[in-house]
């Protein structure tokens, strides 16, 4: 029997099952000089003016209201704004260059529907999502596209000019703004538009800092615009292109790259002298583009009621006017025929494409599209480039793969029952943001467009004779590779982004500095995430905590899904089951552990509860196409759904969480954003139907992917005003855009119990981490079904090198706390839980300084990121590196009892984690994998800081003493590392109180020191934490003594292991005090060569302390430290008569 979930779910099962093959192209002809002001005679409708109710305005097919409402269809064209909508329903070709990387942006295609929109070019099968259709078929010859010269102007960071399309008047104003990060911004959009299109500004991280061009040369047809050292931007003016070129990573500059066939918007050609009524030309190019394309496709397209087509068309032509036959000739308005052929080259056999363009039927939906079809798209070609990456959320490889002959990736934010893994399909959240990467350079490009996206990828070496006579130079092969990409949207304007690169750490810092990062979070996020639908009651919640405490299991956080709510209506508890929520979760707070609930954006339709009420009144919820209140299905039965897209209910939201709202709840108590897509039981694709009204009069198609993000945003702006900016929130959404790590944590969904899933997890996380989401992880064990003993094993030793690390299952799963599987799995998932706990002080630190929260590095994060010139690497997705030091081979297949390893880096030696065996790469390796073993490596160079106590939860261990692992590097002569510290909790870090040292070990194979030194001066924590141990990894020759210098510089013997075979010291109880690693530099250097020949002491201003391990071949270790101020004065008084006058 299925779950609520699964049955609420069941009929969108099937639905995102889609094939894609490319149709044959069509064309679409360009309109040379067609006026601007073409839509106002249309009426209020196509203006889309704020407070204007669709209900009244005229409707372009002739449906009723019943009609509409009957078929709500899914996805499709919005806010046409005017005829300009064809000037943005294909576009343009813009080249990227980095070095011998490049970017080319231009085309158009076309997309489908079906039971979840798919594109089958196969006899009786419709491609359903009517501008994807259009957009995938278009295969235009020449662009009509130009930039009028006498229009263009720069204005310090700005190249500001007008396009046309063929000889008419200027269409699109268009701005390229240099961005003081090192990437520069494309904006096009309509001159003049009716209604303007949306564009997601809250997904950057505040307005973006411009820098002024260095220089600027402006021609007659084409402006070059050098935007820093070695990178400047070529704008051709006819036809239009931008090429930009990143000469640093290359010996010889990089030249102009002259794209044929590339096209910015395309737009049907009139008569260059046509002056046509608005009222006649806007109907003439309504039915040109609904009765004449690709003939070749109407018995290929669903069948339609006779009936109803008639009652259409004579609809159609009582409220416009003007009626045309079949072939698009027209039937009352002589004087003004439409001109044969056109600006762009099409075979005769080929007709336009018009189904769908003004309303589009999805099952049972009909989407009414009442401001008209307005896709955009570019083709972005990374030349040079045969690897690209990004495009989440997909269960896909971390590659993209070529889409030539199969789905193209689709962005829609969706509720996917069960998902498909290796597929394109969309998923639940959307980052239109992509990175190409190569041995010699890396390069990104992302937009900022809410709207559904789809993209298609191919690989393919171009040999044309232009590219061989401009690349002969560099490559002895012929054939350059390229990366073809090209982006579609239902609709927006362009807002594109180019990241120059040409490394990755440019390209994190770029993309980060521009969208925002992941902030710290607390540190119980990083332990082990305890959830299913649903602990039963209080009781349940108690058991489950005790189990963990009587099986000697840690664990952090405790989860509360839908079934906690009264009826589920959110912000409450059940009565009964959750009678005393206050006392429950200080109970559970008491060990330092934390609670989640659930809380999601539809609001139950209830008349007796206040909250619904308070909404409704203020009139908070989304509309309907009608600008009614929209109501759905959700968990809740009939719903309604709040309007983020308007800042007050945003406010509102937020208040709710205040203490004094949310009743029950304590500081302890943490949120989860869940079935934000948003997810509609009852609606077109489980979602909520594209014509529904949002704030400002937007319609639902131009902010569906960001409605989460603003979701999520009300969410964690309520936790951190409840505490009055004091506590750090932690936040959990499913849904997701460009923007949202700077609020929330992201997992990869409702997964199922299966090895397929298993194994997509490692790509589905590498690839959000390389698009800006750090924090992320996949349900352990799977959502759905029940896994066996080697399954749950091997998914909780991938589960821990994940950042978020949760282990999570529906309503009708067996229970999945370790002590319901045999003794040899619990004594496993045990050590593996350990294991991670042990590991928390180095996630914390990656999390926090210089990898991510300053530079916007994954934690997680692709092999390549960390050895970029190794092309072995660029297909690596089930070997990863968490952070720089820890490299993990996890087992992802069934009965799997050994796996090969590839050790990059013929400089570094790798330590196996468990034996501490070094081996040297390069080269592959094989590892026996039986079900204790986990493949991983620290590499060697790395100071990796653990805490081996174990306790109950991490806020316990927060005063533990630490260990130290260094591993030497491959001569044994270096290592470095950090360690951060703070309290975990709060914003006080902010202020300065946190701790952040800097180990560096150097020598050679007869001596050799440890020194610490503070990263930030000015920061101070107080903490009891102290060195409890350190381990030295690949020590090249024998120690006989160690010893620790205290303050009056009397050395004492300290206990030391010291294994021959594996090269491994161990100094136990070195009884150094965390203290010491707030000194502003340690850097005393004790060489030894005979006996004690030299002291070297280099210092600086307010030294407090001092720490040195100095090793020698068969002399001594010392440990020594000096707390007191006037260091140098009281270290010559206090030293041995002997030794006075040394110091230098």
């Amino acid at each position: 029997m299925l779950s609520r979930r699964a049955a609420g779910r069941r009929l969108s099962t099937r639905q995102y099952r889609i094939k894609f093959h490319r149709p044959t192209p069509c064309a679409i002809p360009c309109d040379e000089g067609l006026p601007i002001n073409i839509g106002e005679a249309v009426g209020p409708m196509w203006k889309g003016e704020s407070g204007t109710k669709r209900s009244n305005a005229p409707n372009p097919v002739g449906r009723s209201t019943a009609e509409i409402e009957a078929d709500l269809l899914v996805p499709v064209g919005e806010s046409l704004h005017r005829i300009e909508f064809f000037i943005f329903e294909q576009v343009v070709g813009i080249v990227y260059y980095a070095g011998l990387s490049a970017l080319t942006f231009g085309r158009n295609a076309a997309v489908s529907n079906n039971s979840y929109f798919h594109c089958f070019a196969l006899p009786g099968i419709s491609c359903n999502c009517a501008y994807f259709r259009r957009q995938r078929n278009f295969k235009p010859t020449i662009s009509p596209y130009s930039i009028l010269p006498q229009s263009v102007s720069v204005s310090g960071s700005g190249f500001h000019a007008e396009i046309q399309c063929g000889k008419g008047r200027s269409l699109l104003k268009m701005t390229l703004q240099n961005l003081q990060v090192g990437a520069v911004r494309l904006i096009i959009d309509e001159k003049e538009p009716l209604r303007e299109r949306f564009r997601p500004l809250q997904a950057l991280n505040g307005e973006p800092v411009t820098s002024d061009f260095i220089s600027t040369e402006i021609g007659s047809d084409m402006a070059v615009l050098k935007v820093a050292a070695n990178k400047e931007v070529v704008v051709m003016f006819k036809p239009l292109r931008l090429d930009m070129r990143n000469q640093s990573t290359s010996t010889t500059s990089l030249h102009i790259m002259l794209y044929e066939n590339q096209l910015l918007f395309i737009y049907r050609e009139l008569e260059d002298n046509a002056e046509p009524k608005p009222l006649t030309l806007f109907n003439r190019l309504f039915d040109y583009v609904q009765t004449s394309v690709l003939k070749w496709l109407k018995p290929l397209q669903s069948e339609q009621n006779p009936a109803d087509e008639a009652s259409e068309n004579k609809n159609y032509e009582q409220n416009q006017g003007v009626a045309y036959d079949r072939d698009g000739n027209p039937i009352n308005d002589a004087d003004h025929p439409l001109e044969e052929g056109g600006g762009v080259e099409q075979s005769a056999h080929e007709e336009e494409d018009t189904d769908g363009l003004w309303t589009e039927h999805f099952h049972s939906f009909t989407d009414s599209k009442p401001y008209g079809p307005s896709s955009v798209a570019a083709d972005i070609s990374f030349i040079g480039f045969r690897h690209v990456f990004g495009l989440p959320e997909h269960a896909d490889s971390l590659v993209l793969r070529d889409t030539n002959q199969t789905d193209p990736y689709r962005l829609y934010n969706l509720d996917v029952f069960q998902y498909e893994v290796d597929s394109p399909m969309a998923l639940y959240g959307a980052a239109p943001y992509m990175i190409a990467h190569s041995a010699k350079a890396t390069v990104g490009a992302f937009w900022l467009n809410s709207a559904e996206g789809w993209f298609d990828v191919s690989y393919e070496p171009d040999d044309s004779s232009l590219l061989k006579n401009l690349f002969s130079r560099f490559f002895a092969n012929d054939k350059l590779p390229v990366a073809k990409t090209h982006w579609m949207f239902e609709t927006g304007s362009v807002d594109i982004f180019f990241l120059f690169g040409p490394k990755p750490d440019d390209i994190f810092r770029q993309y980060s500095t521009l969208t925002g990062v992941n902030p710290l979070p607390p540190y119980f996020a990083l332990g082990k995430h305890v959830s299913r639908w649903n602990f039963i009651d209080m009781n349940d919640v108690r058991q489950t905590d005790a189990g963990y405490d009587l099986h000697d299991i840690p664990y952090d956080v405790i989860w509360l899904d839908i079934e906690h709510t009264y009826g589920k209506r959110y912000f409450t508890w059940d009565p009964i089951k959750f009678s005393n929520p206050t006392e429950m979760i200080r109970n559970i707070s008491a060990k330092g552990r934390k609670m989640v609930a659930v809380i999601d954006p539809h609001i139950k339709k209830d008349e007796n509860w206040d909250l619904y009420q308070e909404a409704l009144e203020k009139d908070y919820y989304v509309k309907d196409v009608n600008n009614r209140v929209y109501e759905g299905w959700c968990w809740p039965g009939a719903a309604v759904y709040l309007d983020f897209l308007n800042p007050e209910v945003r406010k509102w939201y937020a208040n709710k969480y205040q203490f004094s709202e949310y009743k029950g709840s304590t500081e302890d108590l943490y949120v989860w954003n869940d079935m934000n897509e948003p997810s509609v039981f009852s609606g077109p694709e489980v979602s909520m139907p594209r014509d529904n009204i949002h704030f400002g009069g937007l319609e639902h198609r131009e902010v569906h992917n960001v409605y989460g993000l603003f979701h999520h945003m009300s969410t964690f702006d309520g936790l951190y005003q409840r505490s009055n900016g004091k506590k750090r929130p932690f936040v959990l959404t499913r849904s997701f855009f460009i923007g949202s790590q700077r609020y929330a944590n992201v997992w990869t969904g409702d997964n199922a119990a299966q090895w397929s899933h298993l194994r997509i997890s490692n790509p589905m996380v590498l690839s959000l981490g390389i698009a800006g989401f750090p924090f992320t992880g996949a349900d352990i064990g799977g959502f759905f079904g029940n896994p066996d003993d080697e399954l749950i094993v091997r998914w909780y030793q991938v589960g821990i090198f994940h950042s978020f690390f949760r282990v999570h299952s529906e309503l009708n799963t067996r229970r999945r706390e370790p002590w319901f599987f045999s003794e040899q799995t619990k004594a496993l998932l045990r050590d593996i839980v350990r294991l991670r706990y042990s590991l928390l002080p180095y996630w914390y630190k990656f999390l926090r300084f210089y990898e991510h929260t300053k530079n916007g590095w994954p934690i997680v994060r692709p092999m390549w990121t960390e050895f970029p010139t190794d092309t072995a690497l660029f297909n690596e997705e089930k070997q990863f590196m968490i952070g720089r030091c820890l490299m993990a081979r996890p087992v992802t297949e069934p009965g799997e009892s050994s796996v090969h390893v590839y050790l990059p880096d013929e400089k570094s030696e790798w330590y196996d984690w468990f034996t501490h065996i070094p081996i040297v790469g390069p080269g592959v390796v094989q590892v026996a994998t039986p079900l204790e073993k986990i493949p991983l490596f620290v590499r060697g160079g790395c100071i990796v800081p653990i805490k081996e106590r174990m306790r109950r939860s991490s806020g316990l261990s927060h005063q533990d003493p630490f260990t130290l692992i260094m591993a030497l590097n491959k001569d044994g002569t270096f290592a470095n590392g950090t360690l951060y510290l703070d309290d975990g909790d709060s914003y006080e870090y902010k202020n300065g109180k946190y701790l952040y040292q800097y180990f560096v070990y150097s020598g050679d194979k007869k001596s050799g020191s440890l020194m610490s030194t503070t990263m930030h001066p000015n920061a101070n924590y107080n903490t009891n934490a102290w060195i409890e141990k350190i381990v030295i990894l690949g020590l090249q020759f024998y120690p006989t003594d160690v010893h620790v210098f205290r303050a009056d510089y009397v050395p004492k013997k300290l206990n030391f292991v010291f294994d021959n075979q594996k090269m491994m010291l161990t100094i136990r109880k070195p009884e150094v005090p965390y203290l010491f690693l707030a000194c502003n530099i340690v850097t005393v250097i004790l060489k030894w060569r005979n006996g004690l020949s030299s002291l070297v002491m280099r210092k600086s201003e307010n030294i407090d302390c001092i720490m040195s391990v100095v090793l020698e071949k068969c002399q001594k270790i010392f440990i020594h430290r000096d707390y007191s101020s006037g260091m140098a004065v009281r270290f010559q008084t206090k030293l041995p008569p002997e030794l006075v006058g040394r110091v230098r």
